[in-house]
């Protein structure tokens, strides 16, 4: 699957705001406010993060993104996630960090194993739970000074990733259909995105002349 990362100049520190997420108890959370939070979010000019950051005295949850951004995050946060807030932080215990202490820090990439098309989720099967719950029980067993510091960071939306998946599963199929199978170029195959509906409708169309039946 082709990376469709652009490349684009680190913002400036005072160009940055970091809005700490307040969760009401009465909040309804499921995935589908998620899903639409993000989508709601195409209209970024930048690149925006969601962070999570703590340690055995608190855990916090906060967004990372451009201030010329700041006034599309905040209504799609309040519109999916009514009675919970956002509020712009100063600082936290990354950031007010010394110079010094960062000399000890240790970062780890995390990228999704090809193909990704495998990778999609089963939001009513793998999500009944929040999928941080382990990261947060991790980070209450980490004493001070010692921070952890979880940051997923998310690009708009600038392609059709519906699009990319479905040429994913074509491409998968298409491969599996014609390797070592010699006779299978011969007959048109049908992709796995079309549309079998109008081949149902032009079999269920189609006269019959004889009956394959008949004696």
């Amino acid at each position: 699957m082709p990376v469709h990362w652009v490349p684009e100049a680190p913002l400036a520190e005072t160009d940055l705001v970091s809005l700490r997420i307040w969760v009401s108890p009465k909040q309804e959370l499921d995935w589908t406010r998620s899903e639409l939070f993000l989508k709601e979010l195409r209209g970024l000019r930048h690149r925006a993060a969601m962070e999570v950051i703590g340690n055995q005295a608190s855990i916090a949850l906060q967004l990372l993104c451009s201030r010329v951004d700041q006034p599309i995050i905040m209504p799609a946060f309040r519109s999916q996630f009514e009675l919970c807030a956002l509020s712009e932080v100063a600082s936290d215990p990354i950031r007010d960090a010394p110079a010094a202490e960062w000399q000890g820090s240790v970062y780890h990439d995390h990228y999704p194993q090809p193909p990704c098309s495998h990778l999609l989720t089963r939001p009513y099967v793998e999500l009944q739970r929040p999928p941080y719950t382990a990261l947060a029980a991790a980070m209450e067993r980490l004493p001070p000074p010692a921070v952890c510091l979880y940051q997923v960071v998310f690009s708009p939306a600038r392609w059709n990733w519906h699009q990319v998946v479905a040429s994913l599963f074509d491409a998968e199929y298409a491969v599996k259909v014609l390797q070592g199978l010699p006779w299978a170029s011969r007959y048109a195959q049908p992709l796995p995105s079309a549309d079998q509906r109008q081949l149902a409708l032009q079999l269920a169309e189609r006269p019959i002349t004889t009956s394959p039946f008949s004696l």
